[in-house]
């Protein structure tokens, strides 16, 4: 298996997990990064998987895991997405390439303005690494840019928003309160938000399997 690293300037690089064996007390080298930019995800791969980027302003790619060769601890990965602008990458998700994956899971995609929506994971095609991604929400004044974007599975129940300000709540992810909509729509209204107020901050509860 892999540790696929990804940055928030949209770098992505995979080493096998042998290689982080004998890390040091003081730590080892994980990747190098240019100037400016930030780890900040790290995934458990097969080799195999398909990988998706989600962008602030509302692009997302997804490509074949194969498409990053593995390398060294100290390199510099390769472009996931080209970014154009001030966008950066705010969500990554890595799953199988498989029918029912694709087709039993979903994007959820909240913006900045309290507005959200599900869409299923086969609504966004399989690209080749390095492009300009697909639109996943709508984005305008209303709706804010992307505040979140996670994976949910049959297992995520709730979910949970917090604000800028300190707000939060917690709703069941269900067709009637989070409905599943094509790739290009706004959503609907999931948090109301109050002046100078934003999304910062989403959380996805897991129904824990009961053991006998």
């Amino acid at each position: 298996k892999f540790i696929t690293l990804a940055t928030k300037n949209g770098l992505v690089k995979k080493t096998a997990l042998k290689l982080f064996n004998n890390i040091r007390q003081s730590g080892i080298v994980a990747i190098i990064l240019n100037e400016g930019d930030e780890l900040v995800w790290g995934k458990i791969t097969t080799g195999h998987d398909h990988i998706m980027l989600i962008t602030h302003n509302g692009k997302s790619i997804r490509f074949a895991e194969e498409e990053v060769k593995a390398s060294q601890r100290d390199t510099k990965g390769v472009k996931g997405i080209t970014l154009h602008g001030d966008d950066y990458v705010i969500g990554v998700e890595v799953f199988e390439d498989k029918k029912e994956v694709l087709a039993q899971n979903s994007l959820l995609i909240i913006t900045e303005n309290g507005m959200g929506k599900r869409t299923l994971l086969e609504s966004y095609p399989l690209q080749r690494r390095s492009g300009l991604g697909v639109k996943v929400s709508e984005i305008t004044k209303r709706t804010g840019k992307v505040a979140a974007a996670k994976m949910v599975s049959q297992l995520n129940k709730e979910v949970v928003i917090s604000t800028k300000t300190g707000k939060a709540i917690k709703m069941p992810i269900s067709k009637s309160s989070i409905p599943t909509l094509t790739r290009p729509t706004q959503g609907v209204i999931l948090m109301k938000m109050g002046d100078n107020d934003q999304v910062v901050a989403v959380a996805l509860t897991i129904e824990e399997e009961e053991t006998s």
